[in-house]
């Protein structure tokens, strides 16, 4: 298991690198479910990606016990006025 299980996206003033904002991630919602970071035999950054004001990723979430299983999971955050809003996810099949 990670030791912090955690996704911190950032946003910073430039050109003094000040921090503006942080958004720290340890669970997301797909659907109904709550897929909670902390509680998994793995979740990994698949890819991350910023376009068009918003900060897109991809997650790989393995559950844990001896059912295991894993979900992929695709993820947005947008940025705008200088706020981050929470993740918007879906299952990705």
């Amino acid at each position: 298991m990670e030791l912090q299980p955690i996704l911190e996206i950032e946003l910073l003033k430039t050109p003094q690198i000040a921090l503006k904002k942080n958004l720290t991630i340890s669970s997301v919602i797909v659907g109904e479910k709550i897929i909670d970071f902390r509680n998994s035999a793995g979740t990994f950054v698949e890819s991350l990606n910023i376009k068009d004001g918003k900060v897109n990723f991809e997650i790989e979430h393995y559950y844990p016990g001896s059912s295991g299983g894993s979900i992929y999971i695709s993820c947005s955050v947008n940025v705008k006025n200088n706020t981050l809003s929470q993740p918007l996810c879906h299952e990705k099949e």
